[in-house]
């Protein structure tokens, strides 16, 4: 079965749908939770050792230093 649609039907059917310059979502700030997990981890005695090792090799790569102390 073949269904006709009228060109006032269409005209209703197009204005049914969402037009693309309605203003987009606002979406809320995320908070970076990186720093303040970095400096609570950094501070047990589980991670001191690791933390260290890590700031050393970052100061190595910073200053382009490819030789290991």
């Amino acid at each position: 079965m073949t269904q006709i649609i009228t060109q006032e039907e269409s005209s209703v059917a197009r204005a049914e749908e969402p037009e693309a310059s309605e203003e987009p979502e606002e979406h809320e700030e995320i908070e970076d939770q990186k720093p303040a997990i970095e400096e609570e981890c950094g501070s047990t005695p589980a991670c001191s050792p690791l933390k260290h090792h890590l700031e050393e090799c970052a100061r190595r790569v910073e200053s382009g230093d490819t030789e290991e102390n």
